[in-house]
């Protein structure tokens, strides 16, 4: 499993377990390809990825939820809860926003999935063809885990936080 350098993240104990916030940005990445399932270093999220569902870093400027990025996390296409996702273990309860792009200039609008097992939504996040928006969930309990993906083709994912 590779590793991939991140900071900043607030921690809570829940019944004996460590329940953290999400503070994401694609800006603290390394550039390149990713095709294995890759843990970003001193955070609760991992990128689930394999050599036929790429997930790809580059170079993109975005401002957003007054944050300027200058990466994006690109999904590559469809995604699910084992490709083509981020996979974030021990949520804190809270209401989190994600910055995030249509990863096309045209078609169809898409839409970003938040859950818990692939089936149950906590949130379903749309944006429209060249659009970059942000937008909220809120997770009403501590989550075990939650994975995040597009449901219909290329989102790019610039952060997450609280």
């Amino acid at each position: 499993m590779q590793d991939l350098r991140m900071t900043g993240e607030a921690t809570c104990y829940n019944g004996g377990s460590v329940y953290s916030t999400i503070d994401f940005s694609a800006n603290d990445l390394t550039a390149g390809e990713i095709e294995t399932e890759t843990s970003v270093a001193g955070t609760n999220i991992t990128l689930i990825a394999d050599s036929s569902n790429k997930i790809t870093v580059d170079a993109n400027t975005a401002t957003l939820s007054e944050i300027s990025y200058t990466q994006r996390l690109k999904l590559n296409g469809t995604g699910a809860t084992n490709k083509r996702c981020l996979k974030i273990t021990n949520v804190r309860t809270g209401t989190y926003t994600i910055d995030f792009a249509h990863g096309s200039s045209s078609g169809d609008d898409r839409t970003l999935f938040v859950t818990t097992d692939g089936n149950t939504e906590i949130a379903s996040l749309t944006v429209s063809a060249s659009g970059k928006v942000s937008k909220t969930f809120t997770l009403s309990s501590d989550a075990d885990v939650i994975y995040i993906y597009s449901t219909n083709s290329s989102i790019n994912i610039y952060g997450i936080h609280e």
